[in-house]
């Protein structure tokens, strides 16, 4: 009983975060101190991933 109130209480919170968050980045835009204020991370600040490539000459050397 008392832990699917929990849950609920989670769930509702979370959907109006995300709903202030949204509204902050509207506001102010993704790049904004406002929008790292609460709780966001600016979209420059955001790490691509890498992807890693093995050349034909790295593939012949693993054969063996």
């Amino acid at each position: 009983m008392l832990r699917s109130i929990l849950i609920d209480a989670e769930v509702e919170l979370n959907d109006y975060s995300d709903h202030i968050m949204r509204g902050v980045s509207v506001k102010f835009g993704l790049n904004s101190a406002e929008y790292v204020s609460v709780g966001g991370t600016r979209k420059k600040d955001k790490k691509r991933p890498v992807r890693k490539t093995m050349s034909s000459l790295d593939l012949t050397d693993n054969e063996g």
